[in-house]
């Protein structure tokens, strides 16, 4: 995939089914997700959190990764940490 940045390499989980992250040996997940899609073809933060959603996990944590260079209080990125639901 090309971006802006060059090549960004194909996003992990595009393409392949939630279930395949059922596994009761993974304890978590963690992501570095856009909030403002800067790469054409990545995802988009709230489809992300609904595919991990439906893959059985929930957010744990989030960080800060990047702010806005014109706008100092809003994200551009973040790393988010999942966990199994319940």
């Amino acid at each position: 995939m090309q971006g802006a940045g060059g090549d960004r390499g194909v996003e992990p989980f595009q393409g392949r089914p939630a279930q395949r992250y059922r596994n009761p040996r993974l304890k978590g997940i963690l992501m570095e997700l856009p909030i403002i899609q800067l790469y054409q073809g990545t995802w988009q933060f709230h489809g992300a959190l609904e595919f991990i959603a439906s893959a059985g996990f929930v957010p744990a944590q989030v960080h800060p990764v990047n702010y806005h260079s014109k706008d100092n209080v809003s994200l551009v990125e973040v790393d988010c940490l999942f966990r199994p639901r319940g």
